[in-house]
């Protein structure tokens, strides 16, 4: 699960390019949200699971945690309750692609 070289030099360029474009990402709306004005479904929330198939379940939640904190700090969001529930799916498609994207590999 987390070997003794789990933040390579390759590895921590992912991450920095996965967070600069999760930050591009979330300012790319793909559909509203319906029931709450204001939400929509962003490009972030698409790509916010692949960390994990790359960089496996520990540095790979991280690297989506990182760049939502980014992002709630330049974009100035709110920490409501719905935008935290939003956050979860992520997290979890982020384990999951870790544990089971290996598996079946696309690459």
């Amino acid at each position: 699960m987390l070997n003794k070289n789990f933040l390579t030099i390759r590895n921590a360029a992912f991450v920095v390019l996965f967070i600069a474009l999760a930050v591009v990402a979330d300012h790319i709306s793909v559909a509203k949200l319906w029931g709450n004005p204001g939400q929509t479904f962003t490009l972030f929330q698409i790509l916010g699971p692949l960390p994990g198939f790359f960089l496996g379940p520990v540095v790979g939640i991280a690297a989506v945690l990182v760049s939502e904190l980014i992002n709630f700090v330049l974009l100035q969001k709110t920490a409501d309750p719905i935008t935290l529930l939003r956050l979860l799916p992520m997290l979890g498609g982020a384990y999951y692609f870790a544990m089971h994207g290996k598996k079946h590999p696309v690459f």
